[in-house]
């Protein structure tokens, strides 16, 4: 929690993915599949960091559904 609180301030963003990178592979190590970001400032924080299992930022999935949303309402729009 530290960590998300540091990327919360501002501060120590070198600590926060520190920490971050010592989570995931602890992750990593008990088996986890997947890594969800589930808080926002996680992203910010985890930027460029390779792991050997996929990471899913939940903020890039809402985005990319409401594109598409959006996408198929407009190409699909008459313009009079």
């Amino acid at each position: 929690m530290s960590a998300i609180y540091g990327v919360k301030a501002g501060l120590l963003l070198t600590a926060a993915r520190s920490a971050l990178a010592a989570a995931a592979d602890e992750l990593v190590g008990a088996g986890a599949e997947i890594i969800l970001l589930g808080c926002t400032e996680l992203p910010l924080a985890m930027d460029g960091m390779r792991l050997p299992i996929p990471v899913v930022d939940p903020s890039d999935v809402v985005a990319r559904h409401v594109i598409g949303l959006v996408g198929a309402r407009l190409a699909g729009a008459h313009v009079s």
